[in-house]
């Protein structure tokens, strides 16, 4: 079965169904996506949703904030789930319309609970783990004046700490993005 910007074949509680499904994935992706699960629907049949070509981006925008750097130092987040346990950078994909340096900024608040003041772009990677490409922007960054301590403030992180770089080379539950950001700090190319 093909839908194609509104076009659905199947007929009564079951075009239903799926109308009412594709409808909610369409408000929540803007891309080419498979669909091998919808509830009620068997896994043996493949939806593909198929949008105007100019609406189907070539790579996730992802970016995010080295905070304190310039003191010699990272404040780092713990991510603490069953699939995941690793330190990274607060950081995370930017809205539509949305600046890099805003994403970071507004990754900063969401994921601790402060404010930064942005002092330049570091560069930029393309990581694509399991088979998602994506790039990301790196910043340096330093906290606004009488903020709170920074703590996480997501269930899925369950710490915040300052680290130097040497600290953190020397870990071996850095994520992708953390681990590459150390390397270039240790080589001086950020």
């Amino acid at each position: 079965m093909l839908y194609n910007q509104g076009a659905i074949t199947p007929r009564g509680a079951l075009a239903e169904r799926l109308r009412r499904g594709l409808q909610n994935l369409l408000d929540e992706f803007d891309s080419r996506t498979c669909l091998h699960e919808i509830p009620g629907i068997n896994q043996e049949f493949c939806f593909i949703i198929l949008l105007k070509p100019s609406k189907i981006p070539t790579m996730l925008e992802v970016s995010g904030a080295l905070i304190g750097i310039e003191q010699g130092r990272l404040l780092v987040l713990h991510r603490n789930t069953p699939e995941t346990e690793w330190w990274e950078v607060p950081g995370g994909k930017c809205k539509p319309g949305e600046s890099h340096r805003s994403a970071a900024e507004r990754e900063a608040w969401e994921e601790l609970g402060v404010y930064i003041h942005i002092t330049k772009e570091l560069g930029q990677k393309v990581f694509a783990p399991k088979g998602v490409e994506f790039r990301y922007t790196y910043f340096a960054a330093n906290l606004q004046t009488n903020q709170p301590i920074p703590a996480p403030q997501e269930p899925i992180h369950d710490m915040a700490e300052w680290m130097t770089v040497d600290s953190l080379r020397r870990s071996h539950t850095l994520s992708p993005v953390l681990s590459y950001a150390v390397k270039q700090l240790v080589d001086g190319n950020f």
